[in-house]
Parts: structure tokens; sequence; C-alpha cells
């Protein structure tokens, strides 16, 4: 497990901005809370991080950044998950598998790999998915997570901080959104989609007000970014987006 338990559907309807649903579908939630045992190994802890920088991308018929990005606008995940102690919970120290999970309680927690050294990496492709237009077009999302975690020194006083701080992380952690295929046809649904559920191509208005969620939490952050215009819709390629933490 490495992630939620949600459907992608009850996501996006709980009204979240970022899409990620091959993301939430890969993972779990691991109860109400994450805690360390109590005799962890060396490298489990909790270690102070923080986003400092948040940049966010889009492709269509040509390509726009903000590299300046406010971090309040970074999605829910991955800052739910990226408490400030964030945790570091290792699974298998041969292998180097490791969560990073939130320290205030949700539950929630995302896999990566740790090794001696301080190096914390771990990059993954999910399975492409078709949208509900009849069309050959598809959308996959990818994560790349990479950083160092860093113990503190011995004989530094962590006796008045609670929890116990082990010391501190730096990641860099990216999203990807990608269009393939054939998608003219799937493109100008979106984009008709996105400014009108009534405009989601199907007879049940159900199933479009889900249809025009799903939309808006794919293209919403970007827009707010201003990378891009409701038209570049119709000419989207791909969107990314990149939080450095320390």
């Amino acid at each position: 497990m490495s992630f939620f338990q949600l459907s992608w559907f009850s996501y996006f309807i709980s009204g979240t901005a970022a899409v990620m649903a091959s993301w939430l579908l890969s993972g779990c939630r691991l109860g109400n809370h994450l805690e360390l045992p109590q005799n962890p190994d060396q490298i489990s802890g909790y270690y102070e991080t923080a986003p400092q920088s948040f940049e966010v991308c889009a492709t269509y018929d040509h390509s726009s950044c903000n590299l300046n990005t406010p971090v309040n606008q970074i999605p829910s995940m991955p800052a739910v998950i990226m408490s400030n102690p964030v945790i570091l919970l290792m699974k298998d120290l041969k292998t180097g598998e490791a969560l990073l999970g939130d320290s205030r309680g949700s539950g929630y927690a995302i896999r990566i790999f740790a090794d001696e050294s301080g190096r914390l990496t771990d990059e993954r492709h999910f399975n492409p998915s078709t949208f509900w237009v009849d069309e050959p077009c598809y959308w996959q999302e990818s994560i790349v997570e990479e950083g160092t975690y860093s113990k503190n020194s011995p004989g530094v006083s962590v006796s008045n901080q609670e929890p116990k701080i082990s010391g501190k992380i730096e990641l860099s952690f990216e999203y990807y959104f990608q269009f393939f295929g054939t998608c003219d046809q799937t493109l100008g649904t979106l984009y008709s989609c996105y400014l009108d559920p009534n405009k989601c191509g199907d007879t049940d208005s159900a199933k479009n007000a889900k249809y025009h969620l799903f939309t808006k939490s794919i293209f919403d952050l970007y827009l707010a970014a201003q990378v891009m215009q409701e038209t570049d819709i119709k000419t989207a390629k791909a969107l990314y987006f990149k939080v450095l933490y320390k």
C-alpha cells in the first residue's frame, strides 16, 4: 500500500482541486493516524519540512509556467501528507521501502524509498485511463519524488520538542498529467464540460455533474496559476507541478 482508499469520484465530489486519481487508487489510508513504533529503527522519525516553492506548468499549443505560484495553492495531495513535522516510517530496511505520512492524525501517507546514505526517492507511472467520451484518448499520471533526509547531530537538545524531531527532510515532489492518443473530440468535450455541466455529453444529469467536477479537478489549478486559459483546454497536452520542501 502506498496511499488512500478513496474512489476517484468520491474524491472529486469532496471538492478537492487536484485530480491524482490513479495515485489515490494505488494506495491506502493507514487507520486514523500514523504512529512510530515504540522502538523505531535509526531512520524512522519525525522530520521538519515545509514548502519553499511551487512551480506550475501547462503545455497545449504552446507551453507556459508560473515559477512563483503561492504555496497556499498546493493541492491537498501532497499538502495533506507533507505536514511539519512529517513522519518517515521505514517498512522494510532491506529494500528501503518507507512511508512519508501526516503527523497530524489523518493517517494519510505515501510510499517512498529511503537508504542509509540519506537519499529519498520514488518514481511511479500509473496505468493510462480513458475518458467517458467515445474516442481513444488517454490520460496518465506520474509522480517523481527525489530528496534527502538528515539526522540531527548527536548532542542536539530536543527535550522541549513534542514530538521529538529526528532531523530535516528536503524533497522535490513532481506530478505529471498527460494526454495522448486521438483527443480532439475529447478535449472539445472537456472544454464544454468545464464551462457547463449540461454540456458534458451524457443524458444522465448526475453523471454530467460528476464529469464536470472531474474536469474542474484536472484544470482548476492551472487556470488559477494563470498558465492557461479555458480555451486552451481544447489543445491540452500535459500538465505539471513541482513542490520543493525544505
